[in-house]
């Protein structure tokens, strides 16, 4: 969807322009609700993720966004720096509360496997 903000002091198409690209802050009490199963980015930075059997992976350091999906980009698992896509047959459990989010490893996503 599409969401159109008005600033205060920000009253004309060049002085709105000189903010393309800049982030909104909102607390986080006034954000709109999201559908299940959609998270605010800074929700996910810092999820701790695991793979089968419990075998940490690391923690979700940023997030691409890529267009077709986005991809987490997790790190300081034994397995080095991971990308992660954010798709449904990987991403089987993410619980904000817990800061935790489980996953099923596709073939090919771990160095050396495939």
């Amino acid at each position: 969807g599409l969401v159109i903000v008005k600033f205060r002091g920000v009253d004309s198409i060049s002085a709105a322009e000189e903010l393309r690209g800049e982030f909104l802050w909102l607390p986080e009490e006034e954000r709109p609700h999201l559908p299940e199963g959609r998270f605010y980015l800074d929700e996910l930075i810092g999820l701790k993720v695991y793979g089968p059997n419990d075998c940490f992976l690391g923690t979700i350091a940023e997030v691409l966004q890529t267009g077709a999906n986005d991809v987490y980009i997790v790190r300081g698992g034994k397995h080095g720096e991971l990308l992660l896509p954010a798709i449904k047959s990987v991403v089987r459990q993410v619980d904000t509360e817990n800061k935790i989010m489980r996953v099923e490893l596709l073939p090919g996503l771990l160095d050396g496997e495939g």
